[in-house]
């Protein structure tokens, strides 16, 4: 194996996965959405978790009635840097799994990426990535 053909085998790999995941996560929020529940729910409290670059982001914390009448109560996924939407005790509209209240959305602070963009994008990284599987199959069978 050439150094290009391991270098393209590496790209493959790498972006094989990314794309994996990127379309994981794209799909599980867009079946939220769909299948979800909104609801109003207050917020309890934040979470601040800091990301890879040390700043802190504020996950709000809520607790809201399923449909069955019992109380869940769940972190968003989302939060937002260096200060806090909304305050102790404020009603927020959020979107919830019945079949795991944990999983939650809160759409004024998820972006979502399911936007047609996003799906345009991903379209032309696949692609891209197609080409070049067919540019390493063709080198390797010359």
């Amino acid at each position: 194996m050439t150094g290009r053909t391991a270098l393209i085998v590496f790209f493959i790999l790498v972006f094989g996965w990314v794309f994996v995941a990127a379309l994981y996560e794209i799909w599980r929020r867009l079946l939220l959405r769909i299948r979800g529940r909104r609801v109003l729910a207050e917020i309890v409290r934040f979470e601040t978790h800091e990301d890879t670059e040390g700043v802190p982001h504020h996950h709000p914390v809520v607790s809201f009635t399923l449909q069955d009448g019992t109380r869940a109560t769940a972190e968003s996924p989302t939060g937002t840097p260096h200060t806090r939407a909304g305050w102790t005790g404020d009603r927020i509209e959020i979107v919830y799994d019945p079949r795991r209240p944990k999983t939650i959305a809160v759409p004024s602070l998820d972006p979502g990426h399911t936007g047609l963009g996003t799906i345009v994008v991903m379209v032309l990284l696949a692609a891209a990535a197609a080409k070049a599987v067919v540019t390493l199959a063709l080198e390797i069978a010359s």
